[in-house]
């Protein structure tokens, strides 16, 4: 059974530590935010969770609108408006899943149709890293092993809330992104070995 402690942002496989997606990518220094000042990647980290919980409310419409802080508004106003103008059918969210075949586990932001297109979704408001095709690929096999889609390929796509209220979409095709999850996930490994 999957259990995710959300202080320590650790997932557990029946008790059993297993690293996240994130981590695994972190790891092989695939997004590196060394040179960031570590306030600045604080108060970005915080946003991103913000924004993530006011989207993840807002689609299951238990959002309280009174209590939602100022800030939060445009970028719950961008993804309104991405919803509105691609129609998008949600089927999943904030759906936490393990690969028993490789030993890993994430929280896929969004699955769902968009043109009769199933789709899986990240949402951000940071820069666009090189990762984020190697991090939906992860995600990708986790929606296929856990049975939450029979297609064969998945759309994959993030999209960049911003502060002024308007979104962008970046799509990812390369599929050799997944192996180089699968090598991410061998240094992880041969990491831990080491510790």
């Amino acid at each position: 059974m999957l259990t995710f402690t959300s202080d320590t942002h650790q997932y557990f496989w029946n008790s059993i530590p297993v690293p996240s997606v994130t981590q695994i990518i972190e790891d092989a220094g695939l997004s590196s935010f060394d040179k960031v000042p570590w306030h600045i990647l604080k108060k970005a980290a915080e946003i991103g969770t913000y924004v993530h919980k006011a989207a993840d409310l807002y689609d299951s419409n238990t959002l309280d609108f009174a209590n939602l802080d100022d800030f939060l508004l445009p970028f719950l106003e961008a993804w309104q408006l991405f919803l509105k103008e691609t129609g998008m059918k949600i089927l999943q969210s904030e759906k936490k899943l393990y690969s028993q075949k490789y030993g890993f586990a994430g929280t896929l932001d969004r699955l769902g149709i968009i043109q009769e297109e199933e789709a899986l979704i990240d949402i951000k408001t940071g820069v666009k890293s090189i990762s984020h095709g190697v991090q939906l690929a992860a995600y990708e096999q986790l929606c296929k092993e856990n049975k939450l889609t029979e297609k064969r390929r998945l759309k994959r796509i993030t999209v960049k809330l911003k502060e002024n209220g308007s979104y962008s979409i970046d799509s990812y095709k390369d599929r050799s992104d997944f192996a180089v999850f699968l090598n991410a996930l061998a240094i992880n490994k041969f990491k831990n070995k080491l510790r």
